[in-house]
């Protein structure tokens, strides 16, 4: 008991720590921020529409709305660089055919959030929850907004019924005249609450419905980050993967990626009625696991892009495999298919790359699932018209799998384009058995019929095993030296090497997570997102499209400034690629310390001079070589305690000597578990000892039972139980403590990184 309470009081005291810290480096209470920047947008008394010079600064997890006029709405949404996290409730509006950016200023705006959700009707977009973030602070919304697109200005709407709880990273759709929500988490107080309750609004009286699921009905899972569809014309709701973190007894909680597929029945709601979930299988050459990925609803179909596959190792820290891959289900046949470049007519055999996760997962598992999804507005408004509907079912070329080289990489040079770098192979390294790849998935073009379709399961449930390993295997980091050289150029991402022939126009987007996705016609439009190398983040503001029906290019529509942000965290990702690890928080702001010349962040992109610094910041002024002060002594402060816990640490393990084990009970042992492990050991000291004292008392050892031997071997260990106890108890202290800073410092940096993955956030 005494070591768990020496524990829990560590980290009771680290938690206090973190808050107390926070203030001191000038962020204050969360509420206060966010009644400072009300205060201020108050102020405002006109629409003011604002042209400009470039895209909005990059940003994450913002909302991407898709008008019927073709036009691209950007709400919100967050910057990570490294150190500092920056949120937005900039509003900004893209006409994609003249590509001009507006920003719209307005009286009554949102205040700052991220991972909010955003969906379109009858000329209003409605926002509902969301989170803002510092550094260290998290507040989720449960707040209600709409934006009259024609007037720009903003309401905020009154909750009525039983509206949905604060939350972030949920899903939302529209189905008629009804907003339906389901999912999302909430943090607080470091717990994290995932949820699968389903809400519904009346968009006729704007009143709140909880969809109460009977206790016999199955439901999918609590999750976040899930991407739901709509099929209209069945009164259809598809829900498909997520993510959340599941606690077993007696163990600390593991992140979990669902793929299970549910469809929920709308048709009751016109009634009055509940609808229900139904579970369905992943027929056909569905993605493979993975979670961060988008959805959008293109007619009958739904696309999927992205997404990344994490691999929890030790210490807190992620093998990440990051997928730039297409995915489209057909709503009404209930089948995946992957959607793969074409040749070039003429082109002599240009083809699509291809991972190694083509097979798909067709797997049908995760049992006794319970919970359903929605996800970012489906673009039911945006402009269908024009080319056909036919895109899954035009002739597609199969492209030879290939599977993505150990040694390849590829960084984005300053013109934008990818610049590919492999390093020479270790002749000694040991070979691996390459997975035999199983039979190619159903393409496009295939039959649906019965036959085909049973012929497409049975493909896909043998490709199972082999396509989760294929897709899970994340190629090795590279060389330390290697690694240097590419991260100090740029992005980093584990792509294929580009084929034989194949020019820089068949290049397509980087892999990443949660971009913004719209169609409008038949072209699919990929913007922005995260890629994550190693423990750097890069904030994707690129945009690309792809026409379905020809599916020979990606087209690079804007491209980004992703090679010219800067990292304040550059010295641990340094640390990183040369494959070493921090102890501690401590030991890296030791290092920070040293190097006087700290690095400065650049512009974030061109358009800066467009877009200044958020009204979040704006909010409380803060003298520059004051903060740096505080910050200073913060991280001396830190560099200090740490120095002390160590030489502590030290100090005490000389004294109890920790080099011989059976002289020093082990952490958390009592005196009765401490003798039954070292009790030959005792007996062995204690007739040693008697052998030393003399002839006299050695002729006694003949007539000495075992038990009395025991009993004096006890007594020996006692004696050293109670010298070292005091000693003990204050090395349990400081190492839990030890412990406490380190897992802090891994959850601040896996705070900071978005899905996430300890705070799963990069993943919603």
């Amino acid at each position: 008991m005494g070591k768990k309470d020496a524990a829990k009081k560590a980290a009771t005291k680290a938690r206090q720590e973190v808050k107390q810290e926070a203030r001191e480096a000038g962020e204050d209470d969360i509420e206060k921020i966010l009644a400072e920047i009300i205060a201020k947008d108050a102020e405002k008394t006109a629409v003011t529409v604002t042209p400009c010079d470039a895209p909005p600064s990059p940003r994450a997890n913002y909302s991407m709305t898709s008008l019927p006029s073709g036009d691209m709405v950007m709400f919100g949404g967050e910057y990570f660089d490294g150190e500092d996290t920056m949120c937005y409730n900039e509003l900004y509006r893209w006409n994609m055919e003249k590509g001009e950016w507006r920003r719209i200023e307005s009286p009554n705006t949102p205040p700052p959030r991220c991972s909010h959700q955003a969906v379109f009707y009858r000329d209003h977009i409605y926002i509902f929850g969301g989170e803002f973030a510092t550094s260290e602070q998290f507040y989720h919304y449960k707040d209600l907004w709409r934006l009259d697109v024609k007037t720009n200005s903003w309401e905020n709407v009154e909750l009525l019924g039983r509206p949905p709880s604060a939350r972030s990273g949920h899903r939302m759709a529209v189905y008629r005249n009804f907003l339906i929500l389901f999912g999302g988490f909430y943090e607080a107080a470091r717990e994290v609450k995932w949820y699968n309750d389903l809400y519904v609004m009346s968009f006729q009286d704007m009143r709140w419905r909880r969809i109460e699921v009977p206790v016999t009905a199955v439901q999918p899972q609590p999750r976040s980050g899930h991407q739901i569809a709509i099929h209209e014309s069945a009164s259809e709701m598809f829900l498909y993967g997520g993510y959340s973190k599941v606690k077993e007894p007696g163990q600390r909680s593991e992140g979990k990626v669902h793929n299970d597929m549910w469809v929920l029945n709308l048709q009751p709601l016109l009634g009055g009625g509940t609808p229900m979930w139904d579970r369905i299988g992943k027929r056909g050459a569905p993605p493979s696991q993975r979670s961060g990925a988008a959805m959008v609803v293109h007619k009958s179909r739904a696309l999927l892009f992205g997404g990344v596959l994490d691999q929890e190792r030790a210490q807190h820290t992620m093998d990440s495999q990051f997928y730039a891959d297409l995915y489209a289900f057909d709503m009404e046949r209930r089948q995946w298919y992957r959607l793969q470049l074409k040749r070039k007519k003429g082109a002599g055999g240009r083809r699509r790359k291809k991972g190694p996760d083509d097979a798909g997962d067709a797997s049908d598992d995760e049992t006794d699932e319970g919970t359903a999804a929605s996800n970012n507005d489906a673009d039911r408004h945006s402009g269908n018209g024009g080319g056909g509907d036919d895109y899954i079912d035009s002739e597609d070329e199969r492209a030879e799998a290939q599977e993505n080289p150990d040694n390849a990489f590829v960084y984005i040079d300053a013109s934008g384009k990818l610049v590919y770098v492999e390093h020479e192979k270790d002749d000694d390294a040991d070979e691996t058995d390459a997975t035999a790849l199983p039979p190619p998935p159903p393409t496009a073009s295939e039959d649906s019929g019965a036959a085909a379709a049973a012929a497409a399961e049975a493909a896909a449930a043998a490709a199972e095993a082999a396509a989760v390993a294929a897709a899970a295997a994340a190629a090795p980091l590279p060389l330390p030296e290697i690694a240097r050289k590419i991260q100090a150029r740029g992005a980093v991402s584990m792509l294929a090497e580009p084929q034989e022939g194949v020019g820089a126009e068949a290049s397509g987007p980087l892999p990443r997570i949660n971009p913004a996705l719209a169609v409008r016609g038949n072209t699919l439009y990929v913007y922005g997102g995260l890629l994550e190398v190693r423990d750097r983040e890069y904030t994707l503001d690129d945009c690309w499209s792809l026409e379905l029906n020809a599916r020979t290019e990606w087209k690079n529509l804007q491209p980004g400034t992703m090679n010219e942000q800067a990292w304040k965290d550059e010295e641990m990702s340094e640390q990183s690629s040369e494959g070493g690890d921090y102890d501690s928080e401590d030991d890296y702001l030791e290092r920070q310390d040293e190097d006087e010349d700290e690095v400065e962040v650049g512009t974030a992109s061109a358009g800066m001079t467009c877009l200044q610094l958020d009204d979040a910041e704006r909010a409380v002024e803060v003298d520059p070589d004051e903060e740096a002060r505080k910050k200073k002594e913060k991280k001396e402060a830190k560099k200090r305690r740490g120095e002390g816990i160590r030489a502590e640490i030290r100090a005490l393990q000389e004294q109890l000597g920790t080099d011989d084990p059976n002289r020093t009970p082990l952490a958390g042992e009592t005196l009765r578990l401490f003798y039954a492990r070292t009790a030959n050991y005792w007996a062995t000291e204690f007739l040693r000892a008697v052998e030393q004292r003399g002839t006299e008392e050695r002729g006694l050892q003949q007539r000495w039972s075992e038990k009395e031997i025991r009993r004096d071997a006890f007594a020996l260990a006692e004696a050293r139980f109670a010298e070292l106890e005091p000693a003990l108890q204050r090395l349990n202290e400081l190492e839990a403590e030890q412990l406490a800073m380190e897992a802090r410092a891994a959850e601040k940096k896996a705070l900071k990184k978005a899905g996430g993955s300890a705070k799963d956030k990069g993943r919603r």
